[in-house]
């Protein structure tokens, strides 16, 4: 079976011409590729996602919006723009992000500040930034750019990672305080 990193090729017998010499298998690496099991279960999940979403919310769209299938449309509209999205970002090597990992993390810091001075209210919470005809939460954007951050910084300090107070308290304190 094949992994999606790596796979397994035999290479010449080691040894010369010695008939008790085995197979040597070698890892070479793969190029960018997609994990297609995980994109198949991506998509499990969004169509699973969507039929929930459509018994949820029929009557409510019906009753409120005048169309039942008003946020099932809406809802397909962001999956087929989101999965080209995800599909081509797999092809980005992982070190691009990491390149870019501390203006994200200052730029999210800027978008987390403007939510408390120019955010939408919305049921008692002020979580939501409009810009445009589009509102999201930048909250959600802070954790997937957290995460690259927090990988960065490991892969820099990997020799401070086995000592708890300097590797994970030194970046978490980062994390709590942003101009450290």
């Amino acid at each position: 079976m094949e992994s999606n990193a790596t796979h397994i090729r035999s290479t010449e017998r080691r040894g010369g011409s010695s008939p008790a010499a085995a197979p040597v298998p070698t890892m070479r690496p793969r190029r960018h590729g997609m994990d297609y099991l995980l994109f198949l279960t991506v998509a499990a999940i969004c169509a699973f996602g969507v039929v929930m979403l459509f018994s949820a919310s029929y009557y409510y769209a019906q009753s409120f919006q005048g169309d039942g299938y008003y946020y099932v449309k809406k809802q397909l509209i962001f999956l087929a723009i989101g999965i080209p999205v995800m599909f081509g970002l797999s092809f980005v090597d992982y070190k691009f992000y990491r390149r870019f990992a501390w203006m994200a993390y200052l730029l999210i810091i800027l978008l987390l500040i403007a939510v408390l001075l120019f955010g939408k209210n919305l049921q008692g919470g002020q979580r939501w930034l409009k810009i445009g005809p589009l509102q999201f939460q930048p909250s959600e954007l802070a954790k997937f750019i957290i995460v690259i951050c927090m990988a960065k910084y490991m892969t820099d300090h990997h020799e401070d990672m086995p000592s708890f107070v300097r590797g994970l308290c030194r970046w978490l304190h980062c994390l709590s305080f942003p101009p450290c």
